[in-house]
Order: C-alpha cells, then structure tokens, then sequence
C-alpha cells in the first residue's frame, strides 16, 4: 500500500498539536522546547508552500493564522530572549504575505479576508506591530477602488494604530527628550509604516473598474 500523504487539515492539526505539547508543563515553555516547537513550525511552512506551488493556497492561509493566532500567547507569556517565538511569528506572518500576493479565487480570498478581520477584531496582535502585516495582507487582496477605500477609512479609525498615526504630533508636542531615544525611534517607524499603508492604497489601480 502506497504512503499516505497528508492533508491540508492534517497540517493545521499538526500546529495545533505542536503547540499544545509545548505548553503541557503550563503556560511558560522553556527555551529547549521553544526551540523544538520552532523546527516542527518550519516544517509545517514548508509543507505549506508546497500545496501553494501545486494551486491550493488554502492550507497556507490556514496555518499561517493558526501560528500567529498560537504563538502570540506564548509571546505575551514567555521570555523570548532567544528569539525563537519571535522567529515562529515571522514563519507565520511570511507564509501568510506570500499568500495574499497569489491570484486566488475567490473563495479563498473570502477565507483569507475573514482570517484578517476576525485577527482585527479581536485584537489579536494589539500592542505589537504585527497588526501592520495584517492590513498589508489586506491591501494585497483588494480588488476594487471601493475597497480600497473602505480600507482607508478603516485604517484611519482604527483606535490600536491611533497612538502611530499621532506618533509625530506626540513626539513634537512633548518632546523627543522626554520620551526614551528608543521608543522615539520605534513611533516614528510606527508612523512611517501607518503612513505607508495609506500612501500604497492610494496608489492602487486595478484592472477591473467594478464597484
């Protein structure tokens, strides 16, 4: 009998499961298992690009979010300071760029959409600047001006971006010295990526005129 391949779900299981067993002993997972849980997040990325090399982006999208929707809590619970779960994140984040910037049909740019607004909506990523990557992934599967225009007026009102899209007027208001030099530096990189997203919208053209 032939080997049995896996299935997209079966590799949205195997990150569920990944992450599960790393934190059987609690929420804190040491940095030997975090390391683990980052080589088997690997392989289930590179599985991954290859159902999207074949035409079937579904998988991708699905495990993208199920690592950064997974590995967020163990970020905001645990030491990175080797920089494992911050590298996991990014596995997530790029699998999920990658695959907004394919022709897909659309009921995965459906499914897509609703992952990014339900990750929006319940603030999945507040406090980080992840939320950026969601929108840009957004932004990659707009496909009308009138959509692109609701995303502006989203961004715009978006309270978890407001304090970036201030972050000049903060910093000339109360001055840079008062705030540390880091955190000065990282508004304004906050602010020149908000101001991006907005700049990239406006930009947009596209080839079908429907509204």
């Amino acid at each position: 009998m032939g080997r049995k391949h896996k299935s997209g779900d079966d590799y949205v299981e195997q990150v569920q499961d990944a992450f599960w067993d790393a934190t059987l002993e609690g929420d804190w997972v040491n940095f030997r298992a975090q390391s683990s849980l980052s080589s088997e997040i690997y392989d289930a990325v590179e599985s991954a690009r290859k159902f999207m090399e074949k035409g079937n982006p579904e998988p991708a999208i699905e495990i993208g979010f199920a690592i950064i929707e997974n590995d967020i809590d163990l970020i905001n619970h645990n030491d990175d300071s080797c920089g494992y779960l911050g590298t996991i994140m990014r596995y997530g984040l790029e699998l999920l760029h990658d695959a907004s910037k394919l022709e897909l049909d659309d009921d995965n740019r459906e499914l897509f959409q609703d992952y990014c607004e339900d990750c929006l909506k319940k603030k999945t990523l507040s406090g980080w600047d992840w939320d950026f990557d969601i929108y840009e992934c957004l932004i990659s599967l707009l496909q009308t001006p009138k959509e692109a225009k609701q995303l502006i007026k989203r961004i715009e009102k978006d309270e978890s971006l407001e304090k970036d899209y201030n972050a000049d007027r903060h910093i000339n208001s109360y001055g840079a010295e008062q705030l540390a030099a880091e955190t000065a530096t990282d508004l304004r990189t906050k602010y020149r990526r908000y101001r991006a997203l907005i700049e990239e919208l406006d930009k947009m053209t596209f080839v079908s005129q429907k509204q």
